[in-house]
């Protein structure tokens, strides 16, 4: 199961981590970044962790229902689920069009000033939404909630056991670097 990797994934992340300086991301696309903690506080966040990876990964399979029906849910269920999978409010963007501007992004193609602003609407309105779920701390919560809504999203697309735990072990790099990252 991937929720019992995660906390001995984070307990490796603090074992290697050397004179506050930890190394994330994966080949290409690794960087240093300076943290602040101890063991105590990393066996904190792996147990956290861990406990949230099972959360997400139970509500994947209730996500469509969990849009209109929560009152099931168990307190840590609920937390988990207003705090990092709740829909946001509307934003009135046509995500088609986003999507399409993404794949340039992502492609190399170029982009037009019009869907440069479009996706500088859309990255502002999700970061002002995170912003009403968890407090900005040395890092924006956006990318935690994003981490988050991902690995339940590849979890509702039933994708690969390697695919969702590489996506836990990112959401896992983003915890440990909201809660302990000093700049």
């Amino acid at each position: 199961m991937i929720h019992n990797t995660i906390p001995e994934y984070v307990r490796t992340m603090f074992d290697e981590s050397r004179d506050g300086e930890l190394t994330v991301g994966h080949d290409d696309d690794r960087f240093d970044c300076p943290v602040e903690w101890d063991e105590q506080t990393a066996e904190l966040l792996a147990e956290q962790c861990g406990a949230l990876v099972v959360h997400l990964t139970e509500l994947a399979g209730q996500y469509d229902k969990l849009k209109t029906e929560t009152q099931h849910l168990t307190r840590e269920q609920m937390e988990v689920w207003n705090t990092y999978l709740k829909p946001f409010p509307e934003h009135g963007l046509d995500m088609e069009v986003l999507q399409a501007i993404w794949e340039k992004f992502e492609t190399g193609e170029p982009v037009t000033e019009e869907e440069r602003a479009l996706a500088d609407q859309y990255v502002n309105w999700f970061e002002e939404n995170s912003l009403t779920r968890l407090p900005f701390k040395a890092c924006h919560p956006a990318q935690l909630i994003n981490r988050a809504k991902r690995y339940c999203k590849l979890v509702r697309l039933n994708a690969p056991a390697v695919v969702l735990e590489s996506e836990a072990k990112r959401f896992a790099e983003e915890y440990v670097l909201y809660h302990c990252v000093k700049w």
